[in-house]
């Protein structure tokens, strides 16, 4: 009798978990990343270190980048100043890329990535700190990415988020030439993590993650269009990541779309 209590004890909650329960869909799912890719990744960022062009040219970019830091973290520099700096540095990298090819150019991105570990290690002599990192922690605080200097987020995401920052300072598209498993980590980061953004944006970021393999990106779109009042279209795409993958969650879900856009029948 007291094993069949027991055995009764368990059961009730689980089936309570299988039962169909309507959720608001608020909460996204969170970012997944395949650890092998990642690991290549940093592979090929550190012997870039030592490959990196250290010619005039690729010199100039570096230290047009370090300065383009230290502006920032100054805060006083006018909109005209700024477009001539970033035009400057853009045509240091076209020089660059013409000189040594593109593929040789980006290496210099990793090494700023490089550098990027090695001021947040407190490995740089002061100086250097403010041009290596901007303004980029304030960011990072912004897409609630860092708090109180804690990453919330895998560091292969924020090595991807200062990639990022490197490609916007030298005119480029924030994730231009990244690796696969970067463009998940970018658009997958600012679509599922960066609360700051508005829904719209996120949706947008969203597609590009999902164009780049991401996964779970059917139920965040649901979420994010429930949450910006698309009531049929967060059906339509909760309706579709629950046929794709049966999960119970995603069900429960639904089931909250459908009761706030006045839908009463099952999925």
């Amino acid at each position: 009798m007291l094993y069949a209590l027991f055995a009764l004890a368990i059961a009730c909650p689980f089936a309570l978990c299988l039962m169909p329960r309507a959720l608001a869909p608020l909460d996204l799912p969170a970012l997944q990343l395949t650890e092998s890719e990642a690991r290549s990744v940093l592979d090929a960022d550190r012997q870039a270190v030592n490959a990196a062009p250290r010619s005039p040219l690729a010199l100039e970019l570096e230290r047009q980048f370090l300065e383009h830091g230290e502006v920032e973290a100054r805060g006083l520099e006018g909109a005209e100043q700024r477009m001539r700096r970033l035009s400057a540095m853009h045509a240091t990298y076209l020089g660059l890329t013409k000189e040594v090819g593109q593929p040789s150019a980006l290496l210099m991105r990793s090494r700023a990535v490089e550098k990027l570990e090695a001021a947040l290690d407190l490995r740089l002599p002061d100086e250097q700190q403010k041009g290596v990192l901007g303004i980029f922690a304030n960011v990072l605080e912004g897409y609630h990415a860092l708090r109180d200097g804690d990453e919330l987020v895998p560091h292969f995401v924020v090595r991807t988020l200062y990639k990022a920052r490197w490609n916007i300072a030298l005119s480029l598209a924030p994730d231009f030439a990244l690796t696969p498993v970067e463009q998940r980590a970018y658009h997958g980061f600012m679509a599922l993590h960066a609360e700051n953004l508005p829904e719209p944006m996120r949706l947008h970021e969203l597609t590009r993650y999902a164009s780049a393999g991401g996964q779970d990106s059917a139920e965040a779109r649901g979420v994010l269009c429930f949450r910006h009042r698309e009531r049929v279209a967060a059906i339509d795409a909760l309706q579709l990541a629950y046929a794709r993958t049966g999960n119970l969650h995603v069900r429960n879900y639904l089931l909250g779309a459908k009761v706030a856009a006045g839908v009463t029948a099952r999925p």
